[in-house]
């Protein structure tokens, strides 16, 4: 167990599916801050996953993640337990922040 804990974490990993489109509109991104295998979603769950080893009681997660995983970033939130889980919308109406509250 890690002896620091966080009241805090956030975090924008790679979220989009290798075969995505919106790819070609990223000429200038690395790829492997972009690509995230199992449809984009592997390194958000590693971090849901071990995410709660490093914070503190009800200590709070933030993911980015992409327009269309909302529900599928919600339920591996609450696969790991997580409580309260609420997701956020960007400013062009799009859910792409989710949060959830180590229990």
């Amino acid at each position: 167990m890690p002896e620091q804990k966080f009241d805090i974490i956030v975090s924008n990993p790679p979220y989009i599916a290798r075969d995505d489109d919106h790819l070609n509109h990223l000429a200038f991104e690395p790829r492997r801050a972009l690509i995230a295998n199992n449809h984009g979603l592997s390194d958000i769950e590693t971090i849901l996953k071990n995410g709660v080893n490093f914070l503190s009681n009800n200590g709070k997660l933030f993911i980015e993640h992409g327009y269309n995983q909302k529900q599928n970033v919600q339920d591996i939130f609450k696969r790991y337990n997580y409580k309260d889980v609420v997701s956020f919308k960007d400013l062009t109406g799009n859910y792409r922040i989710t949060k959830g509250v180590r229990k």
